[in-house]
């Protein structure tokens, strides 16, 4: 069991390096990386692309927190695992 937590934490890294205010501005023909402060984030892309992709991208990237947490809780993790999970989730991306 403790291999699938480990996975799971890896697992949860690789989700968090989701760039969802990057991918959701493109799916609107803007690079979010060129406009407004040049980030990601949900406020650049609710700034710049609008309002409902703004909120669209704050949501999914607060859900893959939520993804990573719930995963190792479901997993059976301890709450230590969990917390490793949600900060692997909020990491630096790849």
């Amino acid at each position: 069991m403790e291999y699938f937590l480990i996975l799971w934490i890896i697992l949860s890294y690789f989700v968090g390096s989701i760039p969802f205010g990057y991918l959701v501005g493109q799916l609107k023909g803007v690079n979010v990386l060129k406009v407004g402060t040049k980030q990601i984030g949900g406020t650049n892309v609710f700034q710049n692309v609008g309002k409902l992709e703004g909120a669209l991208s704050g949501i999914l990237d607060a859900s893959k927190g939520c993804f990573a947490v719930y995963g190792a809780w479901g997993l059976g993790g301890s709450i230590e695992v969990q917390l490793l999970s949600g900060v692997a989730a909020n990491s630096q991306p790849l």
